[in-house]
């Protein structure tokens, strides 16, 4: 891969710099990338970088979501009535919604007898 790629996939990672930017700075267009992302490692460079800035992103909003649930929890102790009364109704339809999205993602259970009976065809 050529110094002038990976300066421009370090490039426009940076907060402080526009993909617009990015592109002129580094006399970069659109199908020049396209050309230049048919590189295998051109390609597996720039999804390596968008896959830690995913998780970096994960763990920002994880923090955030952390801060506010303490803020929140908070409020729920607050001494002015109405503030601790919606802070508490706010808690409970998170915890509503975190649970139904817990039951959505692990998908259906199977019984026992149901579990027992597949292992059985499997082992056929």
């Amino acid at each position: 891969m050529s110094k002038k790629m990976e300066t421009f996939i370090a490039e426009i990672f940076e907060p402080a710099i526009s993909l617009e930017e990015a592109f002129e700075k580094n006399q970069l267009s659109i199908k020049a990338l396209d050309k230049r992302l048919k590189n295998e490692n051109c390609r597996e460079e720039m999804l390596n970088k968008i896959e830690t800035v995913n998780l970096l992103t994960q763990v920002v909003l994880a923090k955030a979501g952390l801060t506010a649930a303490e803020k929140l929890a908070g409020l729920a102790c607050c001494d002015k009535e109405e503030t601790a009364r919606k802070a508490c109704i706010d808690i409970m339809q998170l915890r509503k919604e975190l649970l139904q999205c817990r039951q959505e993602s692990s998908g259906p259970t199977l019984s026992e007898e149901k579990k027992a009976k597949l292992l059985e065809i499997l082992a056929e």
